[in-house]
């Protein structure tokens, strides 16, 4: 195993940011979004936009892994990802102003869906079998593998939280 170096990372980070720039620019909207929701939870219009963000992650993602499967830099990228972003739009703003039991089923299976068709998008057509399999092992390895750190990072921040309230006295807020 190769130890990572700034260079690795920063490499890394450009390949990442090339390929999906979309795919980030959408994590981030729902980042800013669920955050200033955390202190302004009945803003529905932050509460749309975290919505259609989140619905954009798996979107983009399966847009860029089903042109790259043609050929990685095809001009048809850019134009499936501005309609990927069209049709976002078109569900951030068709969203109900009140939330409701249905609109909050619907969009978890618009969720499921999409996260189904990363699995295989990169597939349509193909006739690849056994790339198909290889691909979802892949994707399924690297999945748990981000959830085992999002759990670790998870628990070593709370762990740092409540060692500086019992072990230094400090006040930490219990939103936090």
């Amino acid at each position: 195993m190769q130890i990572p170096t700034f260079d690795n990372l920063r490499y890394g980070a450009r390949e990442s940011i090339t390929r999906f720039p979309f795919v980030l620019l959408a994590a981030v909207v729902a980042a800013v979004a669920g955050n200033i929701l955390v202190d302004h939870s009945d803003e529905s219009a932050w509460i749309k936009l975290l919505l259609a963000a989140q619905l954009g992650i798996p979107l983009m993602f399966a847009v860029v892994v089903k042109t790259e499967s043609n050929n990685r830099y095809h001009p048809f990228r850019w134009v499936a990802a501005a309609g990927a972003v069209g049709a976002l739009v078109v569900y951030g703003v068709t969203l109900s102003e009140t939330f409701s039991m249905v609109t909050i089923t619907r969009h978890v299976q618009f969720t499921i869906g999409l996260h189904l068709l990363v699995a295989f998008a990169p597939f349509t057509g193909a006739g690849r079998l056994n790339g198909f399999w290889q691909y979802n092992r892949v994707l399924f390895l690297r999945f748990c593998l981000s959830a085992l750190y999002s759990v670790v990072l998870h628990a070593g921040l709370s762990v740092a939280l409540l060692a500086i309230d019992k072990l230094l006295g400090i006040e930490v807020d219990e939103k936090v």
